[in-house]
């Protein structure tokens, strides 16, 4: 706030649009008392809006924080146990992400086993890790404000076919909706793809969120991409696809990528494989 103070002065600013769900009725305070003779208006809309396209040095900073949640978790790989719990897993994760570069690791790390994977938004407990059970693992870091978004699925031992089976209809209807993702495009046709592929695959009414959403100085903002989004996709744009299939008393699988729009298409930027469950041989 004391930058913005010294900012304002400085420009001989007398109107001022601020997004009220992020400025504290405090520092509304302190600006009007600093600048009694200038207009604060609320302006949410337009603040929202310009949020939802990013410049090169944003595009750069969710570029870097992707690199380094990537490489987290490929070193994190290697160390994973039978014996760990969610939490432990949540933990060696959030270190490996800081030792490689994060500031913050960019949320709360979900790991989820089990049954517990079919509660999208669960958190880590001390269950311990059990031979041939999924594992989601829900993380991103943060760099100098910006986030990134990345879901992969683990497994001790050897997926079965059945697992392999619900995990590839998640996948392709990823795929399918990245085909089609440009410039010009309506968000909802987005989530359209890929909840219509699911529904067709025979496991309809088990993607229970929206298929994605913008990143960047938070981790969730717009644009939304659900079935009501009529916004249309603009370069520049940061957004996380996440289809997933939660089946109750079993399990639930998750893949997200936080992906860039560019005028050629679709940018990965969570650039780690998914074309695979990740099956872990040792310590099983």
């Amino acid at each position: 706030m004391d930058e913005i103070n010294q900012l304002t002065l400085r420009m001989g600013i007398r109107g001022l649009g601020v997004n009220p769900e992020t400025l504290s009725y405090y520092d509304y305070c302190c600006l009007k008392q600093d600048h009694s003779k200038m207009t604060i208006q609320s302006l949410p809309g337009i603040v929202s809006r310009l949020r939802e396209t990013k410049d090169l040095d944003e595009i750069q900073c969710i570029r870097t924080a992707s690199g380094i949640a990537v490489n987290a978790f490929r070193k994190c790989l290697p160390l994973i146990r039978s014996d760990h719990s969610e939490q432990d897993i949540a933990n060696l994760l959030d270190n490996t992400l800081r030792s490689e570069g994060a500031d913050y690791p960019a949320f709360e790390t979900m790991v989820l086993s089990g049954m517990r994977s079919a509660y999208p938004h669960a958190v880590p407990t001390r269950r311990k890790l059990k031979k041939n059970e999924l594992v989601i693992v829900d993380f991103g870091a943060k760099v100098a404000g910006y986030h990134c978004d990345v879901t992969r699925m683990l497994i001790i031992g050897n997926a079965t076919s059945k697992q392999r089976k619900i995990y590839s209809i998640v996948y392709d209807a990823m795929c399918r909706a990245m085909e089609k993702m440009k410039p010009g495009v309506r968000a909802k046709q987005l989530d359209r793809i890929a909840r219509k592929y699911i529904e067709n695959a025979g496991v309809e009414g088990v993607f229970s969120h929206p298929f994605g959403h913008g990143i960047g100085l938070s981790i969730h903002e717009r644009p939304i991409v659900d079935p009501e989004s009529d916004r249309i996709l603009e370069a520049g744009m940061v957004i996380s696809f996440e289809p997933g299939i939660y089946l109750p008393g079993w399990a639930g699988i998750r893949i997200e990528d936080t992906i860039l729009v560019t005028d050629q298409g679709p940018e990965v930027l969570t650039n780690l494989e998914k074309d695979r469950i990740f099956e872990i041989k040792t310590g099983g």
